[in-house]
């Protein structure tokens, strides 16, 4: 198993192309209705520690506040998309998901070898690198040019 965990090679390629940038304010409003949607999937009598007790109603509330103002937000920019744009779109998921989502995945993989082989500890290392078509994508950003 050690063989196969040293392995282990995940390499997305990250790009961002003009046509699926969105606005960082439309991503974030979309990013609390995700976080509002669960919020209202956790019973109302769990023990939580991450935020303060909340009733289902204030959460349904601030789910309709961020959905009236998603609404009344341009998804699209009124300037092109920059190389700077790209970036800072890109940024955006690693901040927001991609770093906890790879921490999880770290911590799933150790629980799962644990219980699969209790006896035995495993080395993991470093098995998900990026790669990136970010602010170099000629023929999906006008922008981007040879100089």
């Amino acid at each position: 198993m050690q063989a196969v965990i040293d392995r282990l090679d995940v390499c997305p390629t990250l790009t961002a192309h003009p046509t699926e940038a969105r606005r960082c304010s439309v991503l974030d409003k979309l990013h609390s209705i995700a976080e509002g949607l669960v919020e209202l999937s956790i019973p109302l009598d769990t023990p939580r520690l991450d935020r303060a007790l909340t009733t289902e109603e204030s959460t349904e509330l601030e789910m309709m506040r961020v959905l009236t103002a998603l609404w009344q937000t341009d998804e699209l920019r009124a300037a092109p998309i920059t190389v700077t744009d790209e970036t800072t779109n890109t940024l955006y998921f690693f901040e927001r998901s991609i770093f906890d989502v790879v921490a999880w995945l770290h911590d799933d993989m150790r629980a799962a070898l644990r219980e699969a082989y209790p006896s035995h500890t495993f080395r993991i290392g470093r098995f998900v690198c990026y790669g990136s078509w970010v602010g170099g994508d000629r023929d999906g950003n006008p922008n981007v040019t040879p100089a």
